[in-house]
């Protein structure tokens, strides 16, 4: 054999070789960010039709309302009981709940599409751990995308978003007078117009501490009521969603007793949902 033919197979075993390699490194970096790239062929999730035209009566702004006492409740996602999380119709109002062994929340989505509204509801604690929350969704695309405001058992609040699947805290946890705890009625408000949020209980707006920073999270300091690494707003602005669904559920947590895990327990109770054409 020649030098010439040895030197020409020892090129093509190292071709081979660098070849392999590259297929391998692919390979890998395919299983690392399968997930990223699954989301890349997903087809866009659909909404479902804006509601009908607005509620016939002396309130001709309403153009959706439910006290969920009525039998028809065809325009909400059906209704679910799996032993973990549930979400039924019982003495008039929805009552979503949760017994998990960790961490989790869950809700009922009303199927139709909403932009501009001012949105009303009534939220009863009715059971759970006092860290927990009712959770309300707006602009609910899917779970990958949606702006949620929690209403705490303790008498806190927060929103916060979930945009292509990363969850950032946009007005952190702080705690209002105007927030009933125990199983008194807390009488919730949320008003979008043109991508501006502003949220209310009790008829108090509530103040929000955000940054415009992506990589920064301001707190409340719940000692002095200041607004650390942030500024206080009455209003969030935001475009990233123009519309959605709304929806109606609750987020529990676990905890340590000091002896062992304590699942994740809540039931929140909702009622008188209207939600009125914004001016």
């Amino acid at each position: 054999m020649s030098r010439i033919e040895r030197s020409r197979r020892f090129r093509r075993v190292w071709i081979s070789a660098a070849a392999l390699v590259l297929i391998l490194l692919a390979a890998g970096f395919a299983w690392l960010f399968r997930l990223r790239i699954e989301r890349l062929f997903e087809r866009a999730p659909t909404l479902p039709p804006p509601p009908p035209s607005a509620v016939s009566g002396s309130d001709s702004g309403i153009i959706y309302t439910a006290q969920f006492d009525e039998p028809d409740l065809t325009a909400w996602e059906e209704m679910f009981d799996d032993g973990i999380a549930s979400a039924q119709v019982a003495d008039g109002r929805l009552v979503v709940s949760l017994n998990a062994a960790f961490d989790a929340g869950t809700w009922l989505g009303l199927n139709y599409t909403f932009s501009d509204y001012l949105l009303e509801v009534d939220v009863t604690w009715l059971s759970g751990n006092p860290d927990s929350s009712a959770m309300i969704l707006f602009r609910l695309v899917d779970a990958d995308n949606v702006y949620r405001l929690d209403i705490g058992a303790d008498g806190s609040y927060s929103v916060s978003t979930v945009l292509g699947g990363a969850f950032r805290v946009i007005s952190d946890y702080n705690l209002s007078p105007a927030v009933r705890t125990g199983s008194q009625v807390n009488h919730v408000r949320i008003t979008s117009i043109n991508g501006k949020y502003e949220f209310a209980v009790n008829d108090e707006v509530l103040p929000l501490c955000i940054t415009s920073s992506p990589g920064t999270r301001p707190i409340w300091s719940l000692d002095t009521g200041e607004c650390l690494g942030g500024e206080i707003v009455m209003a969030w602005e935001n475009t990233d969603l123009l519309e959605g669904k709304i929806g109606l559920g609750v987020q529990a947590y676990a905890g340590f007793d000091g002896t062992g895990v304590t699942p994740a327990v809540a039931s929140v109770a909702y009622d008188d949902l209207v939600i009125r054409a914004s001016d």
